[in-house]
């Protein structure tokens, strides 16, 4: 009874609304799906999609971890919200189509998505200025080679030759109004390659490559005086293919795989400001997912039969979000008060099928298996208020209470509350109105479960490629994986500062964060001249340093230069059972990441370099040092002034160009390339 008079109440709050006030998106607060939080009050990282657009890449993770959490920002451990949105996949959005990306450092992310030691980052997609038109267009395209000593040990790289390969990649999108509706939409193609490696003399293989296409579309209008309807729809197809074929003394190999994605969201947010002070924000959205994945292999020896083995991968998922958020202004003199109720409803259902077909002989064998299947609902509420005085202090707090079981197996119990508060202060302003100095302190800390907000995210194709996994170790998984994790409240704590001169010219930034996991632990035992080996679910803690500066030191008609240089180190601690002679063990203490990232243009001149790092000691038993340096990307470009277009620009842009000879990265491919952007 109580999920139906709230689904109703969310509906309802909308209809009952006045009619002389206009409805507006709240820029000032970060809104992060289930809670919103102030901007000036928040610690974050923000980077510009337009700092991103000379870059060659297939995952965004794979162009902002220099500016977030070095090898730690990976595809593993990002959760996107795009738009206030937790379903929707980052992969789907064209890097022309963004216009920010945030890190969010607080403790409230874990109640929106991020648990353990993942990072939840904020997309905003474009929307251009109301009643105005435009074109936009992009082509890029680079040589792609992967380096020789990516080989396995023992073998010689001077014997191998690396396939010439072609990334490419084209966009055009173009906005319009009609009759007070904004509308834009964009097409984008995009293709990705591997490079393979082959021995002189022998043929030359083709390279796997990768297809997508990005179909994204907006409208935005007014209803009457007192909302604002925004709509997206996106559709991306995918498809990769790989193709091997070996014939060697009349043994013959053919290897054959292919996937196809097809991914489908659509988002309808309808803002309405019932009254001066109270807004209601009703938020719907829809993500359709299939996967298929096709592999062939047929082996032929001579005078003995032939094999052959089909086998097929099916992967679908539909889930359904609902957000209703209601909020409250009151202001008296410099305080203002922000009470909010958000409302989440959520449904998913997902399933995994594989097939077998194996002939061998004359003799067939079929095998069907239903991998994973799951159908479930969450119902969650989220109370809260901010309190600010002027620009000196805020605090918010609440609780995210979950009204049925979690969409987990063994789900929290219905009524479990899962309190979060965050404080900030405005120091340097406690003393004067003009300090040449700025100083901001922060501090957070929430409880939260494991809420099962799975995403099937789009395929990067290159899954091999990730960056180093945040913990190495051959003990237990880093990994954060919500089936390990028993239903329990996981602590987290977040403080940091920042500390601005020359009117923020330069930041310095540091934050910690310091977070419960649960680990899959492996464990081996000696008893009765028998080994005992196993799996095993054990706490822990993730502590996270980021030290950062944010240099914009030089910003005249002339020049301009940006720098962001940054450090993260990540140390996991796992309690040992006592029942396994207790203690701890801790990974990656002395290990840094990051990067420096720098942007600069001289009068019709732009360039960019970005370089990414890993530093630890020498591995103990191996003696490997495991510190790598990565000229993660650079380009160079030139503004061309034209009376008809608004922006013509050329540039030369290069990816992982140089890699130390100790570098762990596990990207290879080296990217040369020519690129045009232009807007009219």
């Amino acid at each position: 009874m109580l999920k139906n008079i709230l689904l109703i109440a969310s509906f309802t709050t909308v209809s009952l609304t006045g009619i002389n006030a206009y409805a507006q998106t709240d820029s000032s607060r970060y809104n992060l799906g289930r809670i919103q939080l102030s901007k000036d009050f928040t610690q974050h990282i923000t980077v510009k999609g337009d700092d991103l657009q000379k870059i060659p890449f297939t995952n965004l993770a794979e162009a902002i971890n220099v500016w977030f959490n070095g090898a730690y920002s990976n595809p593993a451990s990002l959760v996107y919200v795009v738009d206030g949105n937790l379903l929707t996949d980052v992969n789907q959005y064209s890097i022309f189509d963004i216009e920010e990306i945030t890190l969010i450092q607080n403790a409230a992310v874990q109640l929106n998505g991020a648990t353990q030691q993942q990072q939840v980052i904020l997309i905003t997609t474009k929307r251009k200025p109301a009643k105005t038109r435009g074109i936009e267009a992009a082509a890029q395209t680079s040589l792609v080679q992967r380096e020789k000593r990516a080989l396995s040990s023992g073998q010689n790289a001077q014997d191998y030759k690396s396939t010439n390969a072609l990334f490419q990649q084209y966009y055009i999108s173009g906005h319009t109004y009609i009759n007070d509706i904004n509308v834009g939409a964009s097409v984008n193609y995009l293709r990705d390659v591997n490079p393979e490696l082959y021995q002189s003399g022998t043929t030359q293989p083709a390279s796997p490559d990768m297809n997508r296409w990005r179909f994204n579309g907006y409208l935005n209008t007014r209803l009457g005086k007192k909302s604002i309807l925004d709509f997206t729809i996106g559709y991306v197809p995918q498809q990769s293919d790989y193709q091997s074929n070996y014939a060697n003394g009349g043994f013959v190999s053919n290897i054959g795989t292919a996937t196809k994605d097809r991914l489908f969201n659509s988002n309808v947010k309808l803002t309405t400001q019932i009254s001066s002070r109270l807004t209601n924000q009703l938020r719907f959205g829809f993500n359709r997912y299939t996967q298929n994945q096709n592999e062939h292999q047929f082996l032929a020896w001579p005078d003995i039969s032939s094999a052959s083995v089909d086998a097929s991968v099916v992967t679908r998922s539909k889930i359904f979000n609902l957000y209703d958020d209601l909020s409250y202004k009151y202001q008296t003199g410099k305080w203002l008060l922000t009470p909010a109720l958000n409302f989440n409803f959520r449904y998913v259902n997902a399933n995994t099928a594989y097939t077998q077909i194996a002939t061998q002989g004359g003799k067939t064998q079929v095998i069907n298996n239903p991998l994973y299947a799951f159908n479930g609902k969450s119902y969650l509420l989220t109370p809260n208020v901010s309190v600010n005085y002027a620009d000196l202090f805020n605090i918010t707090g609440g609780a995210l209470f979950i009204l049925n079981a979690a969409l987990t197996a063994n789900g929290p119990a219905t009524g479990r509350a899962l309190p979060f508060v965050s404080a900030s202060v405005n120091a340097s302003r406690l003393f004067t109105q003009h300090s040449p100095v700025s100083v901001r302190l922060y501090g957070s800390y929430a409880l939260s479960n494991d809420l099962n907000d799975v995403t099937y995210n789009l395929s990067s194709f290159y899954a091999i490629y990730n960056q180093a996994s945040p913990v190495a170790s051959g003990s237990f998984d880093n990994l954060p994986e919500s089936t390990y994790a028993p239903v329990q409240h996981l602590k987290a704590l977040t403080i940091g500062t920042n500390v601005g001169f020359w009117q923020d010219k330069l930041v310095l930034s540091y934050n910690f964060d310091k977070r419960d996991n649960i680990t899959l632990l492996s464990i081996s035992n000696t008893s009765n001249s028998e080994a005992v080996t196993g799996n095993i679910t054990t706490p822990g803690n993730y502590y996270i340093h980021r030290i950062g500066a944010t240099v914009s030191l030089i910003n005249t008609a002339t020049v301009s230069w940006r720098s962001n240089f940054n450090a993260t180190n990540l140390k996991q601690k796992v309690f040992i059972p006592a029942t396994l002679g207790g203690g701890s063990i801790i990974t990656n203490a002395q290990v840094w990441t990051g990067g420096w990232a720098n942007r600069l243009q001289y009068r019709k001149v732009t360039a960019g370099a970005d370089i990414l790092y890993f530093a630890s000691p020498r591995d103990r038993a191996t003696r490997v040092p495991y510190s790598s340096m990565a000229l993660q990307n650079v380009y160079v470009g030139y503004i061309i002034k034209t009376p008809t277009l608004k922006r013509l620009e050329v540039f030369a842009t290069g990816r992982n160009l140089t890699q130390n000879n100790t570098s762990i990265f596990a990207d290879y491919r080296r990217y040369v390339g020519l690129g045009v952007t232009a807007a009219l």
